[in-house]
């Protein structure tokens, strides 16, 4: 366990130690795949990706209103084992916060990603793992 967590700590987690285990905790979005934002107007294309922390894109075409989408993402890995045998439950909170041009909130989202389990926000955009944590560990 104290090499995992060493492995953890050398990819920028915080380690945080249980009776059993270990939590680590990061604030990435590194390990999560949320698609490319692609945007069409007026004959100009636009893409980002669904997980940059920032980016700008028109709510209405026709009026050419635009609006901010930032990302944050909270990467936590709670880690139990008897020494010999590990189980690592990884999940990623994903929020995406909506403000109009003028700085009105018009929302935020959060959802839960975890292996297998795609999660879908309001936007049409989705976030699911990438596998790069456990292909780093």
């Amino acid at each position: 366990m104290t090499e995992l967590a060493a492995n953890f700590r050398s990819l920028g987690f915080s380690v945080s130690s249980s009776d059993s285990g270990f939590t680590a905790t990061k604030s990435s979005s590194d390990y999560v795949d949320c698609g490319v934002v692609r945007q069409n107007i007026l004959g100009n294309s636009s893409a980002f990706s669904g997980a940059a922390p920032f980016g700008v894109v028109y709510s209405d075409p026709e009026t050419l209103r635009l609006f901010s989408r930032s990302v944050s993402v909270m990467a936590s890995v709670n880690v139990v084992g008897d020494g010999r045998v590990a189980t690592l439950n990884e999940n990623h909170s994903v929020a995406v916060s909506w403000e109009s041009g003028n700085g009105k909130s018009l929302g935020t989202q959060t959802e839960s990603v975890t292996p297998g389990r795609l999660a879908a926000f309001a936007d049409g955009s989705s976030c699911a793992t990438n596998g790069k944590l456990a292909a780093a560990l």
